[in-house]
Order: structure tokens, then sequence, then C-alpha cells
């Protein structure tokens, strides 16, 4: 079985979904990973006034940095 152990980006375009569907305020706990031996736990809230919140203890495995244009 192929999954990836969790990603928090994913959660917070979850959280967009939610919005998009006003389906807030909501508050989830979200498992990942067990399958494949890396266990992840993620909280995604998104607030009455449409903010998203992602937590949970990670593991680094990457890092990197966005340049965006000027314009």
């Amino acid at each position: 079985m192929i999954e990836d152990p969790g990603t928090g980006s994913a959660a917070a375009n979850l959280g967009g979904w939610f919005i998009h569907h006003n389906q807030t305020p909501i508050a989830l706990r979200i498992t990942q990973g067990d399958e494949i031996g890396r266990p992840n736990r993620l909280s995604l809230y998104v607030d009455e006034e449409q903010r998203i919140f992602v937590g949970g203890k990670v593991i680094e495995v990457g890092k990197g940095t966005f340049i965006l244009p000027n314009g």
C-alpha cells in the first residue's frame, strides 16, 4: 500500500475546502501514515472568521524557500 505519512499543507487545503463549502467552524484530528509505520497525527481547526490552523508534531525531512517575483 502506498501512503504519504502526512502533510500539513494538505490539511490546510482541506480547511480551504470546508470554507468553500460553508462548513465552518470545524475541528478535526487527521490520522495518516499507519500503514507504512510512520503514524502521523495532525489537527485542523477552522474558526468562525475562516482562519485555518494546522498543528501537530513533526520530523523535518526537508526545507525550502519560495521567492516570488515582484509584480
